[in-house]
Protein backbone atom coordinates (compact mmCIF):
# COMPACT_ATOMS: atom_id res chain seq x y z
CA UNK A 1 0.00 0.00 0.00
CA UNK A 2 1.44 3.50 -1.02
CA UNK A 3 1.22 6.82 1.09
CA UNK A 4 -0.14 7.91 -1.96
CA UNK A 5 -3.24 5.20 -2.07
CA UNK A 6 -3.28 5.61 1.58
CA UNK A 7 -3.72 9.20 1.77
CA UNK A 8 -6.20 8.74 -1.33
CA UNK A 9 -8.25 6.67 0.60
CA UNK A 10 -8.71 8.51 3.92
CA UNK A 11 -9.44 11.54 2.12
CA UNK A 12 -12.38 10.17 0.61
CA UNK A 13 -13.46 8.33 3.68
CA UNK A 14 -13.03 11.80 5.72
CA UNK A 15 -15.72 12.71 3.11
CA UNK A 16 -17.91 9.96 3.75
CA UNK A 17 -17.65 10.04 7.55
CA UNK A 18 -18.52 14.04 7.42
CA UNK A 19 -21.61 12.76 5.02
CA UNK A 20 -22.73 9.82 7.32
CA UNK A 21 -22.34 11.98 10.18
CA UNK A 22 -24.87 14.59 8.89
CA UNK A 23 -27.11 11.98 7.47
CA UNK A 24 -27.31 10.46 10.84
CA UNK A 25 -27.58 13.40 12.87
CA UNK A 26 -29.80 15.40 10.92
CA UNK A 27 -33.30 16.86 12.57
CA UNK A 28 -35.55 19.21 11.77
CA UNK A 29 -36.82 22.62 13.66
CA UNK A 30 -35.36 23.59 16.73
CA UNK A 31 -33.06 20.72 17.36
CA UNK A 32 -31.35 21.63 13.88
CA UNK A 33 -31.14 25.37 14.93
CA UNK A 34 -29.91 24.33 18.60
CA UNK A 35 -26.94 22.40 16.53
CA UNK A 36 -26.07 25.48 14.30
CA UNK A 37 -26.21 27.79 17.47
CA UNK A 38 -23.61 25.15 19.38
CA UNK A 39 -21.08 25.23 16.37
CA UNK A 40 -21.35 29.13 16.06
CA UNK A 41 -20.46 29.38 19.51
CA UNK A 42 -17.90 26.37 20.29
CA UNK A 43 -16.57 26.17 16.72
CA UNK A 44 -12.80 25.47 18.01
CA UNK A 45 -14.38 22.17 19.64
CA UNK A 46 -16.11 21.03 16.40
CA UNK A 47 -13.06 21.69 14.45
CA UNK A 48 -10.68 19.56 17.35
CA UNK A 49 -12.53 16.65 17.58
CA UNK A 50 -12.66 16.37 13.41
CA UNK A 51 -9.30 16.94 13.35
CA UNK A 52 -8.79 13.79 16.23
CA UNK A 53 -11.25 11.37 14.26
CA UNK A 54 -8.78 12.62 11.07
CA UNK A 55 -5.75 11.58 13.19
CA UNK A 56 -7.41 8.09 14.75
CA UNK A 57 -8.02 6.60 11.46
CA UNK A 58 -4.74 7.36 9.78
CA UNK A 59 -2.94 5.72 12.82
CA UNK A 60 -5.28 2.90 12.89
CA UNK A 61 -4.75 2.45 8.81
CA UNK A 62 -1.05 2.77 9.29
CA UNK A 63 -0.91 0.61 12.10
CA UNK A 64 -3.12 -2.38 11.26
CA UNK A 65 -2.31 -1.68 7.27
CA UNK A 66 -5.91 -2.35 6.88
CA UNK A 67 -7.66 0.45 4.34
CA UNK A 68 -11.01 -0.60 5.77
CA UNK A 69 -9.86 0.10 9.49
CA UNK A 70 -8.70 2.93 9.58
CA UNK A 71 -11.55 4.60 7.14
CA UNK A 72 -13.92 2.61 10.12
CA UNK A 73 -11.87 4.52 12.69
CA UNK A 74 -12.03 7.69 11.05
CA UNK A 75 -15.92 7.29 10.96
CA UNK A 76 -15.92 6.59 14.54
CA UNK A 77 -13.83 9.39 15.38
CA UNK A 78 -16.07 11.24 13.83
CA UNK A 79 -19.02 10.00 14.65
CA UNK A 80 -18.89 9.03 18.07
CA UNK A 81 -18.27 12.96 19.55
CA UNK A 82 -21.17 14.19 17.86
CA UNK A 83 -23.32 11.27 19.16
CA UNK A 84 -22.31 12.11 22.63
CA UNK A 85 -22.58 16.09 22.05
CA UNK A 86 -26.02 14.96 20.77
CA UNK A 87 -26.94 12.68 24.03
CA UNK A 88 -25.66 15.99 26.22
CA UNK A 89 -28.10 17.99 24.63
CA UNK A 90 -30.82 15.71 24.94
CA UNK A 91 -30.14 15.16 28.46
CA UNK A 92 -30.12 19.48 29.00
CA UNK A 93 -33.55 19.96 27.22
CA UNK A 94 -35.21 16.91 29.63
CA UNK A 95 -33.63 18.98 32.11
CA UNK A 96 -35.50 21.84 31.08
CA UNK A 97 -38.59 20.40 30.45
CA UNK A 98 -38.72 18.96 34.06
CA UNK A 99 -37.76 22.44 35.27
CA UNK A 100 -40.40 24.48 33.48
CA UNK A 101 -44.04 22.91 35.61
CA UNK A 102 -41.68 24.32 39.43
CA UNK A 103 -41.40 28.05 37.14
CA UNK A 104 -44.98 27.57 36.15
CA UNK A 105 -46.36 27.10 39.47
CA UNK A 106 -43.73 30.30 40.68
CA UNK A 107 -46.04 32.83 38.48
CA UNK A 108 -49.10 30.91 39.50
CA UNK A 109 -47.83 31.93 43.76
CA UNK A 110 -46.70 34.85 42.39
CA UNK A 111 -49.54 36.01 40.53
CA UNK A 112 -52.13 35.21 43.31
CA UNK A 113 -50.44 37.04 45.98
CA UNK A 114 -49.25 40.08 44.40
CA UNK A 115 -51.13 43.27 42.36
CA UNK A 116 -48.74 43.26 39.61
CA UNK A 117 -48.99 42.77 36.15
CA UNK A 118 -47.52 39.11 34.18
CA UNK A 119 -44.43 40.93 32.95
CA UNK A 120 -43.17 42.02 36.24
CA UNK A 121 -44.14 38.55 37.51
CA UNK A 122 -42.24 37.04 35.23
CA UNK A 123 -39.08 39.39 36.08
CA UNK A 124 -39.49 38.80 39.51
CA UNK A 125 -39.31 34.79 39.18
CA UNK A 126 -37.03 34.59 36.85
CA UNK A 127 -33.94 34.69 39.12
CA UNK A 128 -35.24 32.08 40.81
CA UNK A 129 -36.20 29.42 38.27
CA UNK A 130 -34.81 26.33 38.59
CA UNK A 131 -30.78 25.93 37.12
CA UNK A 132 -31.88 24.38 33.97
CA UNK A 133 -34.08 27.07 33.01
CA UNK A 134 -32.31 30.11 34.75
CA UNK A 135 -30.12 31.23 31.40
CA UNK A 136 -33.52 30.68 29.26
CA UNK A 137 -35.90 33.05 31.48
CA UNK A 138 -32.68 35.48 32.26
CA UNK A 139 -33.23 36.23 28.11
CA UNK A 140 -36.60 36.18 28.65
CA UNK A 141 -36.35 39.25 30.97
CA UNK A 142 -33.70 40.87 28.95
CA UNK A 143 -35.66 40.41 25.72
CA UNK A 144 -38.87 42.36 27.64
CA UNK A 145 -36.73 45.42 27.43
CA UNK A 146 -36.99 45.43 23.77
CA UNK A 147 -39.75 43.42 22.69
CA UNK A 148 -43.37 43.07 23.59
CA UNK A 149 -44.50 40.19 25.89
CA UNK A 150 -46.53 38.18 23.62
CA UNK A 151 -43.08 38.47 21.09
CA UNK A 152 -41.02 38.13 23.88
CA UNK A 153 -42.76 34.85 25.57
CA UNK A 154 -42.75 33.33 21.62
CA UNK A 155 -38.95 33.86 21.64
CA UNK A 156 -38.62 31.90 24.84
CA UNK A 157 -40.78 29.39 23.26
CA UNK A 158 -39.05 29.00 20.31
CA UNK A 159 -35.23 29.13 22.37
CA UNK A 160 -36.60 26.11 24.83
CA UNK A 161 -38.25 24.26 21.84
CA UNK A 162 -40.18 21.82 23.75
CA UNK A 163 -43.91 21.31 24.14
CA UNK A 164 -43.98 21.82 27.86
CA UNK A 165 -42.59 24.91 27.17
CA UNK A 166 -45.46 25.34 24.50
CA UNK A 167 -48.47 24.48 27.04
CA UNK A 168 -47.06 27.09 29.35
CA UNK A 169 -46.22 29.72 26.68
CA UNK A 170 -49.76 29.35 25.21
CA UNK A 171 -51.44 29.40 28.47
CA UNK A 172 -49.42 33.12 29.40
CA UNK A 173 -50.68 33.99 25.78
CA UNK A 174 -54.41 33.86 26.37
CA UNK A 175 -53.72 35.60 29.90
CA UNK A 176 -56.97 37.81 29.39
CA UNK A 177 -59.48 34.74 28.85
CA UNK A 178 -60.17 33.37 32.54
CA UNK A 179 -57.95 33.15 35.82
CA UNK A 180 -54.82 32.66 34.58
CA UNK A 181 -53.55 30.94 38.36
CA UNK A 182 -56.31 28.03 37.68
CA UNK A 183 -54.46 27.68 33.70
CA UNK A 184 -51.16 28.04 35.23
CA UNK A 185 -52.02 25.25 38.09
CA UNK A 186 -53.58 23.17 35.22
CA UNK A 187 -50.67 23.24 32.60
CA UNK A 188 -48.34 22.61 35.55
CA UNK A 189 -50.42 18.99 36.33
CA UNK A 190 -50.54 18.38 33.07
CA UNK A 191 -46.36 19.10 32.12
CA UNK A 192 -45.48 16.60 35.10
CA UNK A 193 -48.00 13.70 33.70
CA UNK A 194 -46.35 14.35 30.12
CA UNK A 195 -42.91 14.21 31.86
CA UNK A 196 -43.43 11.11 34.24
CA UNK A 197 -44.31 9.14 30.43
CA UNK A 198 -40.80 10.75 28.95
CA UNK A 199 -39.19 9.53 31.66
CA UNK A 200 -39.73 5.90 31.36
CA UNK A 201 -39.65 6.16 28.09
CA UNK A 202 -35.94 7.56 28.45
CA UNK A 203 -35.16 5.15 31.08
CA UNK A 204 -35.88 2.02 28.56
CA UNK A 205 -33.69 3.90 26.22
CA UNK A 206 -30.91 4.26 28.41
CA UNK A 207 -30.71 0.85 28.82
CA UNK A 208 -31.05 0.03 25.00
CA UNK A 209 -27.95 2.25 25.10
CA UNK A 210 -25.28 0.29 27.63
CA UNK A 211 -26.76 -2.83 25.73
CA UNK A 212 -24.77 -0.95 22.66
CA UNK A 213 -21.97 -0.42 24.18
CA UNK A 214 -21.44 -3.65 25.68
CA UNK A 215 -21.80 -5.14 22.30
CA UNK A 216 -19.48 -2.57 20.89
CA UNK A 217 -16.69 -3.04 24.18
CA UNK A 218 -16.82 -7.36 23.40
CA UNK A 219 -16.73 -7.00 19.83
CA UNK A 220 -13.64 -4.24 19.98
CA UNK A 221 -12.18 -6.87 22.90
CA UNK A 222 -12.07 -9.65 20.71
CA UNK A 223 -10.57 -8.10 17.68
CA UNK A 224 -7.66 -6.87 19.53
CA UNK A 225 -7.37 -10.32 21.43
CA UNK A 226 -7.25 -11.55 18.58
CA UNK A 227 -4.32 -9.44 16.95
CA UNK A 228 -2.11 -10.07 19.64
CA UNK A 229 -2.35 -13.45 20.81
CA UNK A 230 -3.05 -14.82 17.15
CA UNK A 231 -1.99 -12.08 14.34
CA UNK A 232 -1.60 -14.79 11.65
CA UNK A 233 -5.28 -15.35 11.68
CA UNK A 234 -5.80 -12.41 10.71
CA UNK A 235 -3.24 -11.96 7.94
CA UNK A 236 -5.95 -12.38 5.06
CA UNK A 237 -7.41 -9.08 6.11
CA UNK A 238 -3.88 -7.39 4.32
CA UNK A 239 -4.96 -9.45 1.41
CA UNK A 240 -7.60 -7.18 -1.35
CA UNK A 241 -10.31 -9.98 -0.56
CA UNK A 242 -9.77 -9.92 3.15
CA UNK A 243 -10.51 -5.94 2.30
CA UNK A 244 -13.57 -6.37 0.88
CA UNK A 245 -14.53 -9.20 3.27
CA UNK A 246 -13.90 -6.42 5.76
CA UNK A 247 -15.28 -4.17 4.06
CA UNK A 248 -18.75 -6.09 4.65
CA UNK A 249 -18.25 -6.83 8.16
CA UNK A 250 -17.72 -3.49 9.11
CA UNK A 251 -20.60 -2.45 7.27
CA UNK A 252 -23.05 -4.57 8.70
CA UNK A 253 -22.04 -4.04 11.58
CA UNK A 254 -22.03 0.05 11.18
CA UNK A 255 -25.39 -0.65 10.31
CA UNK A 256 -26.46 -1.78 12.69
CA UNK A 257 -25.01 0.16 15.23
CA UNK A 258 -26.88 3.19 13.71
CA UNK A 259 -29.80 1.46 13.56
CA UNK A 260 -29.45 1.01 17.17
CA UNK A 261 -28.83 4.45 17.82
CA UNK A 262 -31.60 5.67 15.73
CA UNK A 263 -34.10 3.37 18.30
CA UNK A 264 -32.40 4.62 21.48
CA UNK A 265 -32.65 8.66 19.84
CA UNK A 266 -35.92 8.47 19.56
CA UNK A 267 -38.13 11.22 17.65
CA UNK A 268 -38.61 14.64 18.92
CA UNK A 269 -42.13 15.11 20.36
CA UNK A 270 -43.89 17.26 18.65
CA UNK A 271 -43.88 21.10 19.33
CA UNK A 272 -47.74 22.99 19.96
CA UNK A 273 -45.97 26.40 19.22
CA UNK A 274 -43.16 27.22 16.71
CA UNK A 275 -42.38 29.81 14.46
CA UNK A 276 -42.24 26.98 11.37
CA UNK A 277 -45.28 25.83 12.38
CA UNK A 278 -47.06 29.29 12.74
CA UNK A 279 -45.47 30.62 9.13
CA UNK A 280 -47.05 27.30 7.24
CA UNK A 281 -50.56 28.31 9.12
CA UNK A 282 -53.23 30.13 7.29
Amino acid sequence: MTVVALSVLLGAGFGLGVFLLVAALRQEGGALRRRRRSWRADPESWLVQGGLGVIAGVAVGLITGWVVAGLAALAAGLALPAIRRNRQAQRAQLARAEALPAWCEMLRDTLTGSAHGLETVIKVTASVAPLPLRADTDILVSNLGRLSLDDSLRAFAERVADPVCDQVVMGLLVRGSGDLAAVLSSIAASARQELEVRGRVEAGRSGLRWTARVIIGITLLLAGGIALIHGDYLAIYSTPLGELLLTIVVGVFATGLWLMERVTRGASPPRLLSLDTEAQSP
